[in-house]
């Protein structure tokens, strides 16, 4: 891992997601913890801003208009550039073998929504730590 995960403030997160309240919680939460955030509300947008900067984590939504966080995980893992970002899920699937099904995608692992915010930094530290 190129960051230390100990280190939240030391990260740099690229937030995808098209539902703004929930983009705009997942941003200020990360942001409060001193972690530099990007922001982007399509599929699209993402992929512009993997071409600009390369961050350490990506959370990205799955549930969006195309392309969808199932077609951008599928895009991610072919492209040489990204393959190995770590990208996590956030996304209000959460039924049984749904993890299943997102880790056999591509992503590295999920957070279920609606997040909570005063966890929600030590959620993904733990996600981390376990990757």
């Amino acid at each position: 891992m190129a960051f230390n995960i100990q280190d939240p403030p030391s990260w740099k997160i690229l937030i995808t997601d098209n539902e703004l309240d929930s983009l705009r919680i997942m941003q200020q939460t990360i942001t409060w913890h001193g972690i530099h955030t990007r922001t982007a509300n399509s599929g699209l947008q993402c992929l512009a801003e993997l071409e600009q900067t390369l961050p350490d984590i990506l959370l990205l939504d799955i549930q969006m208009p195309s392309p969808s966080g199932w077609e951008i995980i599928k895009t991610i893992r072919a492209n040489p550039n990204w393959q190995h970002l770590l990208t996590i899920a956030v996304t209000s699937y959460a039924l049984r073998g749904d993890r299943e099904k997102i880790i056999q995608a591509g992503f590295d692992n999920y957070l279920p929504k609606p997040i909570n915010p005063r966890t929600f930094i030590s959620e993904l530290q733990a996600l981390l730590a376990h990757h």
